[in-house]
């Protein structure tokens, strides 16, 4: 039977938005960690480099020559663009990007304090929040207010730079059509497919919310969608937001524009939390020009995990900064995985910013280079052209070499494609700047020496694989080595165990039972 959920409401108010704040405030690293939430595109170190060399430039010519300098992120999520972004400025920009480095207050700011506290725990950043350079706060944007610490004190700071990565696409926006002189706003209805006796039916709300992070939760329920005509100042909430749309749309007669209102809030509400120079960067996935939003469409959201996403107009940047006197250099070419702008409030945009810009965000795709080879070398290796997957895996490592996670992938590519050597020496290293958290690259390293017929390393690394997860593949390749080297009770125990942990593996069942023909 079909449960309303929530009843016809404008999108931007919607429950959805709530479950998705339960969602991360619940799920913490591993939204982005399981992939459920995507987040490379905007903070691989290749990204983050172009970001350091534009600031370094910037805050070289604009900012005082001593002192404390001051970043705030929002929305920094698994902590990935803030490691990457230190780690550039000490190995990427030179003598200037290491001065910078050592003056700089970072504060990673998030909505929701168990990602920040994970994130701030992580091998790559807390040594920065031990030394102070990296501060855990919490900011939420829709909020206004300053950035607090973990323990609510306000931090009164005024910042030379501020980066805002896949953060406007996640806060809600308005969605709007103009339809000739008429504007109209999106509704949303929830509805679930129940059965009578569900254990849901009775209060669907309060068992969506019992468990924001059950897999698929959002998918599952059904979003219907319509429009009302409303009033233009009465949808977007205030004349400075009426003359941006205004502005923005001007010549189109029919439009569809999701407008970021609570972010333009944010910019607005943040300018008296600068510095003169400072500037602000805004990374995000969307539409580049104003001629994408002609014609009458739905809005649907990306789900991600079970939290919610819409595209953001990046041409919508362009009207902001002419009505609220900002300045707005941004990336125009709709081929590239994320588009990037940076505004400058009172008009700041200097030509010499200008020109940093499109040295470091126009002319140079390093981030992009990185996420392109990184999908083709999955793509190679599933289909197996593990050749192929080797070559684009360690170019991967060239573009950033401190990555455990390019090595990992180079290694497990190596070993299908045979090329044992190569596999240890990547997994050798991709172990050391992994220190143990992420990649069982034990396992890798048995497969590896296993298969270059090394079986007394390739038994200790499975043992030591064994130490960090008992697998029934671990498990069973383990009791095969035994089992050649005369072990047999090692070895039965192993498939045994294999068995256990999962009943239906068929090679534990048939390596057992031909064990137990080989020794009767």
């Amino acid at each position: 039977m079909k449960v309303m959920i929530e009843p016809w409401t404008p999108f931007h108010e919607s429950l959805c938005w709530m479950l998705a704040d339960a969602y991360y405030t619940r799920r913490g690293l591993d939204a982005w960690r399981d992939g459920e939430v995507p987040h490379d595109a905007t903070t691989n170190f290749g990204m983050a480099t172009q970001h350091a060399r534009l600031l370094v430039e910037h805050l070289v010519a604009h900012a005082p020559a001593r002192g404390e300098l001051w970043i705030l992120e929002v929305g920094s999520g698994s902590g990935a663009f803030a490691a990457n972004l230190l780690r550039a400025l000490a190995s990427e920009v030179g003598e200037a990007g290491r001065d910078i480095l050592a003056r700089l207050r970072y504060v990673m700011s998030d909505y929701a304090r168990k990602s920040v506290e994970e994130a701030a725990a992580t091998n790559a950043l807390r040594g920065h929040v031990a030394a102070g350079r990296v501060i855990p706060a919490l900011l939420d944007l829709r909020l206004g207010g300053p950035p607090r610490g973990l323990d609510g004190a306000p931090i009164a700071a005024r910042f030379d730079a501020v980066y805002a990565n896949y953060v406007c696409c996640v806060i809600p926006q308005r969605s709007i059509q103009r339809r000739g002189d008429t504007w109209h706003e999106q509704l949303v209805q929830i509805v679930a497919d129940l059965a009578p006796d569900h254990p849901a039916a009775e209060d669907p709300i309060a068992a969506i919310f019992a468990d924001p992070t059950r897999a698929h939760l959002l998918q599952s329920l059904e979003l219907q969608l319509a429009w009302r005509e409303r009033d233009l100042a009465e949808l977007v909430g205030g004349a400075v937001h009426q003359r941006i749309v205004e502005h923005l749309l001007v010549d189109l007669e029919e439009a569809t524009l999701g407008y970021p209102l609570g972010f333009v809030d944010f910019l607005l509400g943040l300018a008296e939390r600068l510095r003169p120079h400072a500037i602000v960067s805004v990374m995000d996935y969307g539409k580049v020009e104003k001629a994408e939003l002609a014609g009458l469409v739905d809005r649907r959201p990306e789900i991600y995990g079970n939290s919610i996403a819409h595209e953001t107009p990046f041409c919508a940047f362009d009207a902001f900064g002419d009505v609220a006197g900002w300045g707005v250099l941004r990336t125009h070419d709709r081929l590239r995985s994320v588009q990037t702008a940076v505004l400058a409030p009172g008009g700041g945009v200097v030509e010499r910013l200008r020109e940093g810009f499109e040295r470091h965000h126009v002319a140079t795709h390093l981030g992009d280079d990185l996420i392109d080879f990184y999908e083709a070398g999955c793509r190679s290796a599933t289909d197996g052209d593990h050749e192929r997957a080797v070559r684009n895996f360690r170019r991967c490592v060239e573009l950033d070499p401190h990555s455990a996670e390019y090595r990992f992938r180079l290694a497990e590519a190596a070993i299908d494609g045979g090329h044992y050597k190569l596999a240890v020496a990547a997994a050798g290293v991709g172990m050391a700047l992994d220190d143990g958290e992420d990649h069982d690259f034990e396992f890798v390293l048995g497969r590896a020496f296993c298969l270059d017929d090394d079986f007394s390393e390739a038994i200790a690394w499975y043992e030591r694989s064994l130490q960090r997860d008992e697998h029934w593949v671990t498990l069973t390749n383990l009791a095969t080595l035994y089992e050649h080297d005369g072990r047999f009770d090692d070895a039965r125990r192993g498939y045994l165990r294999a068995l256990e942990l999962k009943p239906d593996y068929e090679k534990a069942r048939r390596r057992l039972a031909n064990l137990g023909s080989r020794i009767h």
